[in-house]
């Protein structure tokens, strides 16, 4: 009361409980009405029920906590950029995948921070497409703070920014290993396929199920000729040996040494 009659005017926003229990917020507007010789004699009022707004508002602080509960606890680093990549607001885990801090990281530009010069202008082209609406998938080689090299899968999409503008979201996953694993997979896949020396793998049913081009070069076969058939059809027959005599000796020893013909 003492405010209204210092002030002249108060507005404010009650919460109330009605007869049968329920929560009610009303929106209050009032003021002192002064008579000639300016003393206040009376206040006039108006009162609103803003209960739904008071709803929807607390419904968007419960989902706003939520979204930040997931943005920040999430496995994999998430980074917020506005259209023309600046970087508006990363969480915790692509700090720890990047290296950087929160603070060296937001409000930088994603191209200066996190990409490597020779990819900047497919980043630049990418920022252009998503902004657009186009959904990019895709795994690209990534710079660390301290110069480490990594490999993410990269999903990014755009959202739409809290003063309404178009953003982008980039969804990182640390592949490094998988990558690393795969390059390391071709690499012994082509020093197998171009050794010199005759390379077969078969089931324990005698079933060729690869060779190497050596195999092809040297005994004349085309590769349909070979895989998916039985080892006996090119092995002569005095140079075969029972699948069951051939496994128990691989299993006993692990490995055999010999020497043997085949046909072409």
């Amino acid at each position: 009361m003492e405010r209204i009659v210092d002030e002249g005017y108060i507005e404010r926003e009650i919460r109330l409980i009605s007869k049968d229990g329920n929560i009610k917020w009303i929106h209050d507007k009032m003021k002192m009405i002064y008579d000639e010789y300016d003393n206040p004699v009376k206040l006039e009022g108006v009162m609103r029920d803003i209960t739904q707004r008071k709803k929807a508002e607390m419904k968007l602080k419960y989902y706003k906590k939520q979204y930040q509960t997931i943005f920040d606890s999430a496995p994999i680093g998430i980074i917020i950029e506005d259209k023309k990549g600046n970087i508006l607001e990363v969480n915790k885990a692509m700090c720890e995948m990047s290296n950087y801090t929160k603070e060296e990281i937001e409000n930088s530009n994603v191209i200066d921070k996190l990409v490597l010069p020779e990819y900047e202008d497919l980043a630049r082209e990418n920022i252009k497409k998503i902004i657009k609406g186009k959904d990019l998938e895709f795994d690209i080689k990534t710079p660390q703070k301290d110069g480490e090299m990594k490999y993410y899968y990269l999903k990014e999409t755009n959202i739409e920014l809290p003063n309404g503008e178009t953003g982008i979201i980039s969804m990182h996953l640390d592949v490094t290993k998988r990558v690393k694993q795969r390059k390391k997979l071709e690499m012994m896949n082509f020093t197998v396929n171009n050794s010199k020396l005759l390379i077969f793998r078969s089931s324990p049913e005698g079933i060729t199920e690869y060779v190497n081009q050596t195999v092809l070069e040297k005994l004349g076969y085309k590769r349909d000729e070979i895989v998916g058939k039985n080892a006996k059809m090119f092995l002569k027959d005095e140079e075969y040996i029972e699948r069951e005599k051939f496994w128990r000796k691989i299993k006993e020893n692990t490995s055999m040494t010999y020497e043997r013909s085949y046909k072409t």
